[in-house]
């Protein structure tokens, strides 16, 4: 009994601390990868470069409303039969 408590105690302490760790050591990593991610496309977009990624969105959604905005064609329209 005693050396399937100690197994246990040493499965736990091997298996769950460390991905604890792991897990909270990648997270911080993941946000200052994505913090300097935002810094350099900030400072391309402040040069003026014409990847503007923002900009390209802003005009994909502007086409995507004009499309909406053009008159629909009659013949597409359906009629409902008694």
């Amino acid at each position: 009994m005693d050396e399937q408590y100690n197994a246990g105690a040493i499965a736990w302490a091997t298996g769950d601390i460390p991905v604890l760790i792991t897990t909270i050591i990648l997270s911080i990593q993941w946000v200052r990868s994505d913090q300097r991610e935002a810094r350099r496309i900030d400072r391309r977009i402040d040069r003026g470069d014409g990847n503007d990624p923002l900009a390209a969105y802003n005009a994909y959604l502007a086409s995507l409303h004009a499309r909406d905005r053009r008159p629909a064609h009659s013949s597409s329209t359906f009629t409902e039969e008694s």
